[in-house]
């Protein structure tokens, strides 16, 4: 999944920022999506350049003007279609998988730590899908 169908993705559970995509994906979504700011208000501007977003703008005092955006039916449209298509192989990047994979070299008990961590972490995750955080991250 691009950029833009993750931004696209994220907004059409409400309106939205560029901070709050940016939030949610360094938090419930840290597993699934990577994206820096710099790929996250590049791809909102060409949303709107393009119709599928709708922008509007609030200021606030002392701060520059928050900006948020609305998903547009061309918006969702592009949505459907970027989720259509059937899904390739996952991709899997893992520090600890990687760690796991030379865990011979150390000892029972730094491998039973690392594996409790990643438990707890995973437990984590799956508290925050089963209570609807996903669901409610952009109402913050």
């Amino acid at each position: 999944m691009n950029v833009q169908s993750i931004c696209l993705a994220v907004i059409s559970m409400g309106e939205t920022s560029g901070y709050e995509i940016k939030k949610l994906l360094e938090g419930p979504l840290q597993h699934l999506f990577d994206a820096s700011f710099g790929s996250i208000y590049p791809a909102l501007g060409r949303l709107t350049e393009e119709g599928h977003v709708t922008c509007t703008e609030q200021s606030e005092s002392g701060k520059p003007d928050k900006k948020g955006y609305t998903l547009t039916s061309a918006g969702r449209e592009a949505l459907l279609d970027s989720l259509s298509p059937m899904p390739g192989p996952d991709r899997v990047r893992s520090e600890f998988l990687s760690t796991m994979l030379f865990a011979h070299l150390l000892t029972p008990g730094q491998v039973g730590d690392m594996i409790d961590h990643r438990l707890e972490i995973y437990r984590g995750l799956l508290q925050a899908l089963e209570s609807g955080v996903l669901l409610n991250a952009t109402a913050d």
